[in-house]
């Protein structure tokens, strides 16, 4: 979402940065994101912050020991979509996060084998994506290797890096219909 919704943007930075990131975890698909505790604490702070819609003050009302995260969740989509937060597209999502990953390691921004571990670690949720194992076996290869042989890996995995940014352009581009 490129911008937000004025109530939003009048929260407490901390509030707004609890709605956000609530946002992102009910829209996870295939689970209910959110412990309901959790989620009826976040609607009455919206309360106490003067977000009054009425799915906002209906969860704010339930019991936090007593309400199921079935209902909690449903409930907290309600209000996040009264509050117009619309439900995050995680496919999109994970391909930007990669390629924002991808882009720090190509930058050197982090040791070479640093990005390859923090793109293995995204790999596993990010959709229609090849294999980063060639990737770890280069940083395999960077623990045992010289300084003269870490110049050619570190181009290597530099390689890498760039296409999966790449890659991550094309399926946000593909996404776009472009």
């Amino acid at each position: 979402m490129d911008e937000l919704p004025t109530r939003l943007r009048e929260l407490p930075p901390e509030l707004l940065t609890r709605v956000v990131e609530a946002n992102r975890e009910a829209s996870a698909p295939g689970r209910h994101a959110i412990d309901g505790r959790v989620a009826v604490r976040l609607a009455c702070d919206l309360v106490l912050a003067g977000v009054d819609t009425p799915h906002v003050v209906d969860l704010a009302c339930q019991s936090p020991g007593e309400v199921s995260d079935e209902t909690a969740n449903a409930l907290l989509r309600a209000a996040l979509d009264d509050l117009g937060l619309p439900a995050v597209d995680w496919y999109r999502f994970e391909w930007a996060l990669t390629r924002k990953v991808a882009g720090v390691a190509l930058r050197g921004e982090v040791g070479p084998c640093e990005g390859m571990y923090d793109l293995w670690d995204r790999w596993d949720s990010t959709p229609d994506s090849t294999s980063v194992a060639g990737a770890l076996l280069l940083c395999a290869e960077w623990e045992r290797a010289d300084e003269e042989e870490r110049v050619v890996l570190r181009t290597r995995i530099r390689a890498f890096a760039r296409a999966t940014v790449e890659l991550a352009d094309q399926r946000l581009a593909e996404q776009d219909g472009r």
